[in-house]
């Protein structure tokens, strides 16, 4: 993943709710600057994965708290795909129920009822088909 001249890496697990897209990540920053970027690019393709699209979003997001949770709401512009806004809270495992419930209520409550469960990379593969 690259935020202007910031570099990570970024780990989805496969989603384990059948109704929000919650699912394990994992996120770690590597050093900045295109050098690093180029290295790391390198060594993916040395163990065997490639590049199968680009996706690119202009990211604007909101924190706010919600009881004994902190909510991060993000409205993200993703190229040749749309305009969507994302619910999200970070919970240990045995809060899942409870994290889904919550995103569901503030979803209804702000008028987001309508879910995308796709990956914006899916959406945009599926529009490339």
């Amino acid at each position: 993943r690259v935020d202007g001249d910031r570099n990570c890496v970024t780990y989805k697990g496969p989603r384990i709710s059948s109704i929000t897209k919650t699912r394990r990540e994992i996120e770690f920053p590597i050093g900045d600057g295109r050098e690093t970027r180029e290295q790391l690019t390198e060594m993916l393709v040395a163990l065997g994965f490639r590049e199968v699209a680009t996706v690119k979003k202009l990211r604007r997001l909101a924190k706010l708290k919600h009881g004994d949770w902190q909510v991060t709401m993000t409205f993200d512009d993703v190229e040749g795909v749309g305009t969507f806004t994302e619910l999200e809270v970070l919970a240990e495992e045995n809060q899942l129920g409870a994290a889904d419930k919550l995103i569901q209520q503030l979803a209804v409550q702000w008028d987001l009822a309508a879910v995308e469960r796709r990956s914006y990379l899916e959406m945009l593969l599926e529009r490339d088909d």
